[in-house]
């Protein structure tokens, strides 16, 4: 009896889990959505970007480019390649197809001040 339990304990965290993912990649298909660059696989034009949104119920949406994603880093029109892990960005896709992205280069870590 235990061990059915503790199955259907299991396979109910594995739905919730899908449940946020899928979630996760409707709203990504909503206009523009942003968040920060956590992976980036693949070889250009199709590059798989992992992107976490910001807030406690942020979730990590893997989205795919194509030859016609178009890419600006701090304005300037630039191509996938020139996209970096840690950079902040907005992008619009549809059916998890990226169309646009719109970068900030990633901002260089903070350094921890020495207590005196």
């Amino acid at each position: 009896m235990r061990h059915v339990l503790m199955a259907l304990a299991a396979f109910a965290l594995v739905g919730l889990i899908g449940a946020s993912n899928v979630q996760a990649a409707k709203k990504a298909d909503k206009g523009s959505t942003e968040g920060v660059i956590e992976s980036i696989t693949g070889t250009a034009p199709a590059l798989t970007l992992s992107v976490k949104g910001a807030g406690k119920k942020a979730v990590a949406v893997s989205l795919t480019t194509t030859e016609k994603t178009s890419v600006t880093v701090d304005g300037q029109a630039k191509t996938l390649t020139d996209l970096k892990a840690g950079a902040h960005v907005k992008y619009t896709a549809s059916g998890g197809v990226v169309s646009t992205i719109d970068a900030t280069a990633a901002a260089a870590p903070k350094k921890k001040k020495k207590a005196a």
